[in-house]
């Protein structure tokens, strides 16, 4: 039913009413203008569907790559004598390498992730 009509109704309806009083007012959407054209908001989502799975793909990537390769420890000593070996060592190796380490002169450990 079209305003106009509910208005002429209520108005009808309490005619013998003084006391009451009906006004239509018409207020503004608050919905905005949808996007012109359908093809564009189409682009737009599928632009950005696309962006994101490409940041999402690569930052996968990254992690797995981290994973495979974690990094190594290096010891040094004054003299220029290095130690290497894998981040991920077991406990035991890791006590060997030590006291090999001991027997460099003033070693310096550097982490490289």
């Amino acid at each position: 039913m079209p305003v106009e009509d509910l208005l002429n109704l209520l108005v009808g309806a309490f005619d013998d009413h003084g006391a009451v009083r009906f006004e239509l007012r018409q207020t503004p959407s608050r919905l905005r203008a949808p996007i012109g054209e359908t093809s564009v908001l189409v682009a737009i989502v599928a632009g950005g569907s696309a962006a994101l799975s490409t940041l999402v793909g690569g930052l996968l990537k990254v992690i797995e790559k981290r994973q495979e390769n974690p990094g190594k420890i290096v010891v040094k000593g004054s003299n220029g004598a290095t130690i290497e070996f894998p981040a991920g060592t077991s406990p035991e190796t890791l006590a060997e390498l030590a006291d090999l380490a001991k027997t460099l002169a003033e070693p310096r450990i550097d982490l490289h992730l």
